[in-house]
Protein backbone atom coordinates (compact mmCIF):
# COMPACT_ATOMS: atom_id res chain seq x y z
CA UNK A 1 0.00 0.00 0.00
CA UNK A 2 1.03 3.71 -0.95
CA UNK A 3 1.40 6.39 1.87
CA UNK A 4 1.43 10.08 1.67
CA UNK A 5 2.59 12.05 4.39
CA UNK A 6 0.79 15.25 5.82
CA UNK A 7 2.09 17.38 7.94
CA UNK A 8 0.28 20.72 8.99
CA UNK A 9 0.72 23.77 11.69
CA UNK A 10 -1.84 26.69 12.49
CA UNK A 11 0.62 29.24 12.08
CA UNK A 12 3.68 30.32 9.76
CA UNK A 13 5.23 31.24 13.19
CA UNK A 14 7.41 28.36 14.31
CA UNK A 15 7.21 29.49 17.69
CA UNK A 16 3.15 29.74 17.98
CA UNK A 17 3.60 25.71 17.09
CA UNK A 18 4.72 23.06 19.91
CA UNK A 19 5.25 20.47 17.16
CA UNK A 20 6.86 21.93 14.05
CA UNK A 21 6.51 20.63 10.66
CA UNK A 22 9.65 19.07 10.38
CA UNK A 23 9.46 17.21 13.76
CA UNK A 24 6.14 16.09 12.41
CA UNK A 25 8.00 14.79 9.10
CA UNK A 26 10.63 13.38 11.21
CA UNK A 27 8.99 11.36 13.76
CA UNK A 28 6.32 9.74 10.43
CA UNK A 29 9.66 9.10 8.17
CA UNK A 30 11.17 7.55 11.10
CA UNK A 31 8.02 5.44 11.66
CA UNK A 32 7.48 4.62 8.21
CA UNK A 33 10.85 3.45 7.98
CA UNK A 34 10.72 1.52 10.70
CA UNK A 35 6.92 -0.36 9.34
CA UNK A 36 8.22 -0.68 6.09
CA UNK A 37 5.76 1.51 4.72
CA UNK A 38 6.02 2.95 1.34
CA UNK A 39 5.87 6.78 0.83
CA UNK A 40 5.33 8.27 -2.21
CA UNK A 41 5.19 11.93 -1.49
CA UNK A 42 4.92 14.18 1.47
CA UNK A 43 2.93 17.46 2.10
CA UNK A 44 3.48 20.17 4.80
CA UNK A 45 1.42 23.08 5.16
CA UNK A 46 1.17 26.32 7.36
CA UNK A 47 -2.54 26.53 7.50
CA UNK A 48 -5.42 26.36 10.05
CA UNK A 49 -7.83 23.37 9.94
CA UNK A 50 -10.73 25.59 11.78
CA UNK A 51 -12.46 26.58 8.03
CA UNK A 52 -13.26 24.34 5.14
CA UNK A 53 -11.82 25.12 1.35
CA UNK A 54 -8.93 27.14 2.85
CA UNK A 55 -5.84 24.26 2.61
CA UNK A 56 -4.74 23.88 -1.07
CA UNK A 57 -2.24 21.76 -0.27
CA UNK A 58 -4.49 19.57 1.70
CA UNK A 59 -6.89 19.83 -1.50
CA UNK A 60 -4.15 18.58 -3.93
CA UNK A 61 -3.40 15.73 -1.68
CA UNK A 62 -6.68 14.63 -1.63
CA UNK A 63 -7.19 15.39 -4.89
CA UNK A 64 -4.10 12.80 -5.82
CA UNK A 65 -5.84 10.17 -3.74
CA UNK A 66 -8.81 10.51 -5.78
CA UNK A 67 -6.76 9.55 -8.65
CA UNK A 68 -5.03 6.69 -7.23
CA UNK A 69 -1.63 7.95 -6.34
CA UNK A 70 -1.95 6.58 -2.76
CA UNK A 71 -3.98 4.86 -0.72
CA UNK A 72 -3.54 5.94 2.62
CA UNK A 73 -2.26 8.93 4.81
CA UNK A 74 0.14 8.82 7.76
CA UNK A 75 -0.20 11.60 9.98
CA UNK A 76 1.30 12.33 13.56
CA UNK A 77 -2.64 12.80 14.84
CA UNK A 78 -5.93 13.40 12.95
CA UNK A 79 -6.70 16.87 14.75
CA UNK A 80 -3.86 17.68 11.93
CA UNK A 81 -5.85 16.66 9.30
CA UNK A 82 -9.23 18.07 9.56
CA UNK A 83 -10.43 20.00 12.44
CA UNK A 84 -14.05 21.31 10.63
CA UNK A 85 -17.12 18.88 9.30
CA UNK A 86 -16.57 19.34 5.73
CA UNK A 87 -12.99 18.58 5.35
CA UNK A 88 -13.76 15.21 7.88
CA UNK A 89 -16.41 14.34 5.74
CA UNK A 90 -14.38 14.24 2.30
CA UNK A 91 -11.86 12.54 4.18
CA UNK A 92 -14.37 9.73 5.12
CA UNK A 93 -16.28 9.74 2.07
CA UNK A 94 -12.73 8.79 0.22
CA UNK A 95 -12.51 6.01 3.10
CA UNK A 96 -16.89 4.78 2.43
CA UNK A 97 -15.57 4.96 -1.26
CA UNK A 98 -12.53 2.61 -1.14
CA UNK A 99 -10.10 5.11 -2.37
CA UNK A 100 -8.41 5.92 0.81
CA UNK A 101 -7.80 2.19 2.43
CA UNK A 102 -6.29 3.86 5.39
CA UNK A 103 -5.30 6.58 7.63
CA UNK A 104 -2.10 5.74 10.22
CA UNK A 105 -0.76 7.72 12.79
CA UNK A 106 2.49 6.22 15.36
CA UNK A 107 -0.34 5.57 17.96
CA UNK A 108 -2.97 3.56 15.95
CA UNK A 109 -4.32 3.04 12.00
CA UNK A 110 -8.20 3.62 10.74
CA UNK A 111 -8.83 1.24 8.28
CA UNK A 112 -12.54 -0.90 9.70
CA UNK A 113 -15.66 0.51 9.30
CA UNK A 114 -15.61 0.36 13.26
CA UNK A 115 -12.19 2.22 12.95
CA UNK A 116 -13.83 5.14 10.73
CA UNK A 117 -16.43 5.07 13.64
CA UNK A 118 -14.19 5.81 16.28
CA UNK A 119 -11.84 8.41 13.62
CA UNK A 120 -15.58 10.55 13.04
CA UNK A 121 -15.43 11.06 16.64
CA UNK A 122 -12.03 12.18 16.52
CA UNK A 123 -13.52 14.66 14.01
CA UNK A 124 -15.95 15.79 15.81
CA UNK A 125 -13.96 16.04 18.57
CA UNK A 126 -11.31 18.26 16.91
CA UNK A 127 -14.27 20.86 15.35
CA UNK A 128 -15.48 21.15 19.05
CA UNK A 129 -12.46 21.79 20.52
CA UNK A 130 -11.75 24.53 17.74
CA UNK A 131 -14.70 26.42 17.90
CA UNK A 132 -15.26 25.82 21.34
CA UNK A 133 -11.73 26.54 23.03
CA UNK A 134 -12.28 30.51 24.05
CA UNK A 135 -15.84 28.94 25.74
CA UNK A 136 -13.75 26.25 27.69
CA UNK A 137 -11.48 28.96 29.29
CA UNK A 138 -14.74 30.73 30.16
CA UNK A 139 -15.96 28.35 31.17
CA UNK A 140 -13.13 27.27 33.68
CA UNK A 141 -13.29 30.85 34.50
CA UNK A 142 -16.96 31.13 35.50
CA UNK A 143 -16.61 27.44 37.52
CA UNK A 144 -13.83 29.54 39.45
CA UNK A 145 -16.16 31.89 39.92
CA UNK A 146 -19.01 30.00 41.13
CA UNK A 147 -17.05 28.29 43.35
CA UNK A 148 -16.17 31.84 45.25
CA UNK A 149 -12.62 32.21 43.30
CA UNK A 150 -10.92 34.81 42.26
CA UNK A 151 -9.99 34.09 38.39
CA UNK A 152 -7.05 36.31 37.71
CA UNK A 153 -4.16 37.83 38.80
CA UNK A 154 -3.99 39.11 42.28
CA UNK A 155 -4.79 43.13 43.10
CA UNK A 156 -2.71 44.98 45.36
CA UNK A 157 -2.46 43.21 48.92
CA UNK A 158 -3.07 39.04 48.09
CA UNK A 159 -0.61 36.90 45.95
CA UNK A 160 -1.40 33.95 43.32
CA UNK A 161 -1.01 30.31 44.53
CA UNK A 162 -2.35 26.85 43.13
CA UNK A 163 -5.49 28.89 41.31
CA UNK A 164 -6.22 30.94 44.63
CA UNK A 165 -5.36 34.23 46.18
CA UNK A 166 -3.61 35.04 49.58
CA UNK A 167 -3.02 37.60 51.57
CA UNK A 168 0.66 39.23 50.84
CA UNK A 169 1.36 40.25 54.42
CA UNK A 170 3.96 42.77 53.23
CA UNK A 171 1.65 44.50 51.37
CA UNK A 172 -1.97 44.10 53.61
CA UNK A 173 -0.52 46.75 56.02
CA UNK A 174 -0.46 49.39 53.77
CA UNK A 175 -3.98 48.25 52.19
CA UNK A 176 -5.13 48.39 55.54
CA UNK A 177 -4.22 51.82 56.49
CA UNK A 178 -5.46 52.81 53.10
CA UNK A 179 -8.81 52.46 54.53
CA UNK A 180 -8.47 53.62 57.72
CA UNK A 181 -6.63 56.78 56.55
CA UNK A 182 -9.59 57.71 54.22
CA UNK A 183 -11.98 56.32 56.48
CA UNK A 184 -11.50 59.37 58.88
CA UNK A 185 -12.47 61.79 55.80
CA UNK A 186 -9.45 64.04 56.54
CA UNK A 187 -6.94 63.31 53.67
CA UNK A 188 -7.60 63.37 50.15
CA UNK A 189 -6.28 60.09 47.89
CA UNK A 190 -3.28 61.76 47.06
CA UNK A 191 -2.14 62.67 50.36
CA UNK A 192 -2.51 59.58 51.56
CA UNK A 193 -0.84 58.20 48.66
CA UNK A 194 2.14 60.56 49.61
CA UNK A 195 1.98 59.24 53.52
CA UNK A 196 2.33 55.55 52.17
CA UNK A 197 5.12 56.61 50.18
CA UNK A 198 6.99 57.59 52.97
CA UNK A 199 6.11 54.18 55.00
CA UNK A 200 7.68 52.30 52.59
CA UNK A 201 4.22 51.46 50.07
CA UNK A 202 6.39 50.94 46.19
CA UNK A 203 5.53 49.40 42.88
CA UNK A 204 7.42 46.74 41.63
CA UNK A 205 9.74 49.75 39.81
CA UNK A 206 10.28 51.09 43.36
CA UNK A 207 8.21 54.00 42.52
CA UNK A 208 5.10 55.69 44.36
CA UNK A 209 1.91 54.26 44.02
CA UNK A 210 -0.84 56.07 41.57
CA UNK A 211 -3.41 57.85 43.09
CA UNK A 212 -5.96 56.23 40.75
CA UNK A 213 -4.73 52.64 41.77
CA UNK A 214 -5.74 53.75 45.50
CA UNK A 215 -8.93 54.72 44.53
CA UNK A 216 -9.39 51.08 42.66
CA UNK A 217 -8.63 49.89 45.80
CA UNK A 218 -10.81 51.71 47.43
CA UNK A 219 -13.86 50.72 45.80
CA UNK A 220 -12.71 47.32 45.25
CA UNK A 221 -14.79 45.00 47.38
CA UNK A 222 -12.09 42.16 47.41
CA UNK A 223 -10.66 43.49 50.72
CA UNK A 224 -13.21 42.81 52.36
CA UNK A 225 -14.18 39.32 51.23
CA UNK A 226 -16.03 39.93 47.51
CA UNK A 227 -15.69 40.65 44.37
CA UNK A 228 -16.97 41.89 41.32
CA UNK A 229 -16.40 39.61 37.95
CA UNK A 230 -18.41 40.58 34.63
CA UNK A 231 -20.82 42.98 36.59
CA UNK A 232 -21.83 40.84 39.32
CA UNK A 233 -20.91 40.78 43.17
CA UNK A 234 -19.92 37.28 44.19
CA UNK A 235 -18.95 35.78 47.85
CA UNK A 236 -14.72 34.92 47.60
CA UNK A 237 -13.54 32.29 49.33
CA UNK A 238 -10.27 34.08 50.22
CA UNK A 239 -9.72 35.98 53.37
CA UNK A 240 -10.55 39.80 53.51
CA UNK A 241 -7.77 42.63 54.63
CA UNK A 242 -9.69 44.73 55.99
CA UNK A 243 -13.89 44.59 58.18
CA UNK A 244 -17.09 44.68 56.08
CA UNK A 245 -17.79 47.63 58.57
CA UNK A 246 -14.82 49.42 57.45
CA UNK A 247 -15.39 49.01 54.01
CA UNK A 248 -18.94 50.38 54.11
CA UNK A 249 -17.63 53.28 56.34
CA UNK A 250 -15.35 54.32 53.29
CA UNK A 251 -17.82 53.74 50.63
CA UNK A 252 -19.62 56.00 52.55
CA UNK A 253 -17.32 58.78 52.58
CA UNK A 254 -16.70 58.42 48.54
CA UNK A 255 -20.01 58.81 48.36
CA UNK A 256 -20.08 61.73 50.53
CA UNK A 257 -22.72 60.03 52.96
CA UNK A 258 -20.72 60.97 55.72
CA UNK A 259 -20.04 64.85 54.87
CA UNK A 260 -23.39 66.40 54.65
CA UNK A 261 -27.10 65.18 54.82
CA UNK A 262 -28.23 66.88 51.41
CA UNK A 263 -25.87 64.57 49.75
CA UNK A 264 -27.78 61.47 50.49
CA UNK A 265 -30.16 61.76 47.49
CA UNK A 266 -30.06 58.55 45.19
CA UNK A 267 -28.56 59.76 41.78
CA UNK A 268 -30.02 57.57 39.24
CA UNK A 269 -26.84 57.70 37.09
CA UNK A 270 -23.99 57.93 39.42
CA UNK A 271 -22.00 55.04 39.28
CA UNK A 272 -21.84 54.83 35.42
CA UNK A 273 -20.01 57.73 34.14
CA UNK A 274 -16.03 58.29 34.10
CA UNK A 275 -14.57 61.34 33.03
CA UNK A 276 -12.67 60.56 29.55
CA UNK A 277 -9.28 63.39 30.64
CA UNK A 278 -8.09 61.86 34.18
CA UNK A 279 -10.35 58.64 34.66
CA UNK A 280 -12.25 59.76 37.74
CA UNK A 281 -16.27 58.56 38.16
CA UNK A 282 -18.47 61.84 37.81
CA UNK A 283 -20.63 62.44 40.76
CA UNK A 284 -23.54 64.22 41.51
CA UNK A 285 -25.27 67.13 43.89
CA UNK A 286 -28.64 68.00 43.99
CA UNK A 287 -29.22 72.37 43.39
CA UNK A 288 -31.83 74.23 45.27
CA UNK A 289 -33.10 70.37 46.69
CA UNK A 290 -34.43 69.83 42.84
CA UNK A 291 -31.87 69.49 40.32
CA UNK A 292 -29.27 66.48 39.92
CA UNK A 293 -26.13 68.10 38.66
CA UNK A 294 -22.94 65.50 37.26
CA UNK A 295 -19.09 66.54 37.23
CA UNK A 296 -15.86 65.10 37.28
CA UNK A 297 -14.74 64.62 41.35
CA UNK A 298 -10.72 65.43 40.04
CA UNK A 299 -9.38 63.36 41.90
CA UNK A 300 -5.99 63.47 40.46
CA UNK A 301 -5.83 67.50 40.64
CA UNK A 302 -5.28 67.79 36.97
CA UNK A 303 -9.08 67.54 35.32
CA UNK A 304 -10.16 70.61 32.58
CA UNK A 305 -13.37 68.78 32.73
CA UNK A 306 -14.16 68.83 36.41
CA UNK A 307 -16.31 72.00 36.10
CA UNK A 308 -18.20 71.37 33.57
CA UNK A 309 -21.71 70.44 35.12
CA UNK A 310 -23.87 68.51 33.31
CA UNK A 311 -27.75 68.00 34.37
CA UNK A 312 -29.52 64.78 34.51
CA UNK A 313 -31.64 65.53 31.35
CA UNK A 314 -28.39 65.92 29.54
CA UNK A 315 -27.03 62.72 30.78
CA UNK A 316 -30.33 60.90 30.21
CA UNK A 317 -29.98 62.23 26.49
CA UNK A 318 -26.56 61.07 26.50
CA UNK A 319 -27.39 57.29 27.09
CA UNK A 320 -29.97 57.26 25.09
CA UNK A 321 -28.30 58.26 21.91
CA UNK A 322 -25.82 55.62 22.98
CA UNK A 323 -28.67 52.61 22.97
CA UNK A 324 -29.84 53.92 20.16
CA UNK A 325 -26.91 53.25 18.52
CA UNK A 326 -26.00 50.20 19.90
CA UNK A 327 -26.64 48.04 17.06
CA UNK A 328 -26.16 50.18 13.46
CA UNK A 329 -26.49 46.97 10.67
CA UNK A 330 -29.59 45.38 12.08
CA UNK A 331 -29.39 44.00 8.35
CA UNK A 332 -26.46 42.08 9.40
CA UNK A 333 -27.52 41.19 12.79
CA UNK A 334 -30.56 39.04 12.00
CA UNK A 335 -28.33 37.58 9.16
CA UNK A 336 -26.13 36.16 11.61
CA UNK A 337 -28.28 35.31 13.74
CA UNK A 338 -30.42 33.43 11.45
CA UNK A 339 -27.08 31.55 10.16
CA UNK A 340 -25.91 30.93 13.38
CA UNK A 341 -29.50 29.09 14.29
CA UNK A 342 -29.27 27.36 10.81
CA UNK A 343 -25.62 25.75 12.23
CA UNK A 344 -26.51 25.03 15.62
CA UNK A 345 -29.37 22.76 14.35
CA UNK A 346 -27.02 21.03 11.55
CA UNK A 347 -24.51 20.52 14.82
CA UNK A 348 -27.27 19.27 16.74
CA UNK A 349 -28.51 17.01 14.01
CA UNK A 350 -24.80 15.63 13.58
CA UNK A 351 -24.53 14.94 17.41
CA UNK A 352 -27.96 13.63 17.70
CA UNK A 353 -26.57 10.62 14.82
CA UNK A 354 -23.85 10.42 16.49
CA UNK A 355 -25.24 9.61 20.36
CA UNK A 356 -28.00 7.51 18.49
CA UNK A 357 -25.56 5.18 17.11
CA UNK A 358 -23.42 5.16 20.45
CA UNK A 359 -26.20 4.12 22.47
CA UNK A 360 -27.08 1.37 19.73
CA UNK A 361 -23.70 -0.25 19.70
CA UNK A 362 -24.01 0.13 23.78
CA UNK A 363 -26.94 -1.92 23.44
CA UNK A 364 -25.86 -4.25 21.39
CA UNK A 365 -22.91 -5.10 23.65
CA UNK A 366 -25.25 -5.15 26.89
CA UNK A 367 -26.69 -8.13 25.26
CA UNK A 368 -23.50 -9.47 24.54
CA UNK A 369 -22.56 -9.32 27.99
CA UNK A 370 -25.75 -10.91 28.65
CA UNK A 371 -25.22 -13.87 26.47
CA UNK A 372 -21.83 -14.35 27.68
CA UNK A 373 -23.41 -14.72 31.16
CA UNK A 374 -25.93 -17.47 30.22
CA UNK A 375 -23.19 -19.32 28.35
CA UNK A 376 -20.86 -19.27 31.58
CA UNK A 377 -23.14 -20.37 33.46
CA UNK A 378 -24.67 -23.03 31.36
CA UNK A 379 -20.52 -24.11 31.46
CA UNK A 380 -20.39 -23.38 27.92
CA UNK A 381 -17.23 -21.32 28.27
CA UNK A 382 -14.25 -21.72 30.21
CA UNK A 383 -13.32 -19.06 32.86
CA UNK A 384 -10.47 -18.40 31.22
CA UNK A 385 -12.48 -17.71 27.92
CA UNK A 386 -15.41 -16.31 29.96
CA UNK A 387 -13.14 -13.84 31.48
CA UNK A 388 -11.26 -13.14 28.17
CA UNK A 389 -14.68 -12.27 26.16
CA UNK A 390 -15.63 -10.66 29.07
CA UNK A 391 -12.81 -7.88 29.65
CA UNK A 392 -13.08 -7.24 25.41
CA UNK A 393 -16.67 -6.14 25.48
CA UNK A 394 -16.40 -4.34 28.79
CA UNK A 395 -13.36 -2.26 27.61
CA UNK A 396 -15.15 -1.73 24.31
CA UNK A 397 -18.44 -0.67 26.72
CA UNK A 398 -16.12 1.86 28.48
CA UNK A 399 -14.77 3.25 25.08
CA UNK A 400 -18.15 4.09 24.42
CA UNK A 401 -19.23 5.13 27.25
CA UNK A 402 -16.07 7.75 26.83
CA UNK A 403 -17.34 8.90 24.06
CA UNK A 404 -20.93 9.60 24.68
CA UNK A 405 -19.61 11.70 27.67
CA UNK A 406 -17.20 13.77 25.47
CA UNK A 407 -20.11 14.93 22.94
CA UNK A 408 -20.30 18.65 23.12
CA UNK A 409 -23.20 19.80 24.95
CA UNK A 410 -25.87 20.94 22.53
CA UNK A 411 -27.34 24.59 22.30
CA UNK A 412 -30.74 23.82 23.04
CA UNK A 413 -34.18 25.40 21.35
CA UNK A 414 -34.84 27.70 24.18
CA UNK A 415 -31.29 28.96 24.23
CA UNK A 416 -32.10 30.13 20.85
CA UNK A 417 -35.43 31.30 21.47
CA UNK A 418 -33.71 33.70 24.16
CA UNK A 419 -31.29 34.88 21.90
CA UNK A 420 -33.76 36.13 19.71
CA UNK A 421 -35.35 37.88 22.60
CA UNK A 422 -32.06 39.33 23.38
CA UNK A 423 -31.54 40.61 19.80
CA UNK A 424 -35.14 42.43 19.85
CA UNK A 425 -34.38 43.43 23.06
CA UNK A 426 -31.15 45.00 21.94
CA UNK A 427 -33.20 46.36 18.94
CA UNK A 428 -35.44 48.22 22.01
CA UNK A 429 -32.61 49.33 24.22
CA UNK A 430 -33.17 53.06 23.81
CA UNK A 431 -37.17 52.85 23.78
CA UNK A 432 -37.20 50.68 26.91
CA UNK A 433 -34.70 53.54 28.67
CA UNK A 434 -36.99 56.51 27.25
CA UNK A 435 -40.36 55.27 28.42
CA UNK A 436 -39.53 53.43 31.70
CA UNK A 437 -39.56 55.46 35.64
CA UNK A 438 -36.97 55.54 37.15
CA UNK A 439 -36.77 51.67 37.82
CA UNK A 440 -37.23 50.31 34.72
CA UNK A 441 -33.87 53.06 33.99
CA UNK A 442 -32.51 51.22 37.17
CA UNK A 443 -32.75 47.62 36.02
CA UNK A 444 -31.52 48.60 32.21
CA UNK A 445 -28.05 50.38 33.49
CA UNK A 446 -27.52 47.31 35.92
CA UNK A 447 -28.29 44.48 33.35
CA UNK A 448 -26.31 46.29 30.59
CA UNK A 449 -23.85 49.05 31.11
CA UNK A 450 -20.70 49.20 32.63
CA UNK A 451 -18.96 52.35 31.91
CA UNK A 452 -19.59 55.31 29.68
CA UNK A 453 -17.03 58.09 29.15
CA UNK A 454 -17.48 62.02 29.03
CA UNK A 455 -15.69 64.44 27.28
CA UNK A 456 -16.25 67.86 26.62
CA UNK A 457 -20.44 66.83 27.64
CA UNK A 458 -20.29 64.32 25.04
CA UNK A 459 -19.48 60.36 25.12
CA UNK A 460 -16.74 59.46 24.30
CA UNK A 461 -16.11 56.06 24.77
CA UNK A 462 -19.17 53.47 26.49
CA UNK A 463 -18.33 50.04 28.20
CA UNK A 464 -21.10 47.02 28.25
CA UNK A 465 -21.27 44.17 30.83
CA UNK A 466 -21.67 41.01 29.37
CA UNK A 467 -23.17 39.57 26.88
CA UNK A 468 -24.28 43.27 25.32
CA UNK A 469 -20.65 43.58 24.74
CA UNK A 470 -20.18 40.87 22.43
CA UNK A 471 -22.73 42.50 20.85
CA UNK A 472 -21.66 45.99 20.91
CA UNK A 473 -17.80 44.41 19.73
CA UNK A 474 -19.38 42.57 16.32
CA UNK A 475 -21.48 45.94 15.60
CA UNK A 476 -18.24 47.29 14.51
CA UNK A 477 -17.82 44.63 11.85
CA UNK A 478 -19.31 43.46 8.73
CA UNK A 479 -17.67 40.42 8.73
CA UNK A 480 -20.39 37.52 9.51
CA UNK A 481 -18.45 35.17 11.05
CA UNK A 482 -17.40 37.57 13.51
CA UNK A 483 -21.22 38.19 13.87
CA UNK A 484 -21.61 34.33 13.73
CA UNK A 485 -18.81 34.18 16.76
CA UNK A 486 -20.62 37.00 19.21
CA UNK A 487 -23.65 34.71 18.20
CA UNK A 488 -22.12 31.63 19.53
CA UNK A 489 -20.33 33.40 22.67
CA UNK A 490 -23.77 35.29 23.45
CA UNK A 491 -25.43 31.71 23.06
CA UNK A 492 -23.22 29.89 25.72
CA UNK A 493 -23.48 32.53 27.99
CA UNK A 494 -27.41 32.52 28.04
CA UNK A 495 -27.28 28.48 28.27
CA UNK A 496 -25.42 29.14 31.68
CA UNK A 497 -27.66 32.59 32.98
CA UNK A 498 -30.66 32.27 31.02
CA UNK A 499 -32.41 34.73 33.61
CA UNK A 500 -30.07 37.71 33.89
CA UNK A 501 -30.57 39.23 30.66
CA UNK A 502 -34.39 39.29 30.09
CA UNK A 503 -35.81 39.14 34.15
CA UNK A 504 -35.65 43.62 34.35
CA UNK A 505 -39.05 44.74 35.56
CA UNK A 506 -40.43 45.75 31.07
CA UNK A 507 -39.82 43.55 28.92
CA UNK A 508 -40.05 43.79 25.09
Amino acid sequence: MKYFIYCRKSSEEDTKQVQSLDTQERILVDFATTKNLQIVDIFRESKSAKDAGTREIFGLMLSRITKGDADGILVSHTDRLARNYNDAGDLLSLMTKGLLKEITTPYRAFNSVQDYLYMGFDFVFATHYSAQLGVKVKEGIDSKVLKGEYPTHAPLGYFNKEGKIYIDETKAPYIRRLFELYSHNQYSIKEIGNILYKEGLRTKGGNKVVTAVLHRALINPIYRGDFMWNGKLYEGIHEGIISRELFEAVQGVLEGKNRAKNNTFNFLYRGYLTCAVCGCKLTATKKKQKYDYYYCTNGKNLCTQHKDYMDSDDIKGLISNNFANFIINKEMCDLSLEQYKVDVRKSNNYQDNTRNLLQNQLSKIEEKLDKLVDMNLEGLLTKEKYTEKQNKLLTEKGLLQEQLEKLPTQITENTLELLEKFKNRCYHLQNLFDEGNDDVKSDLLKSSLWNLSIKDKEIASSQYKLPYQELANASKSSDIDTWRRAWSDIGNYLSMYPVNILSEKKDI
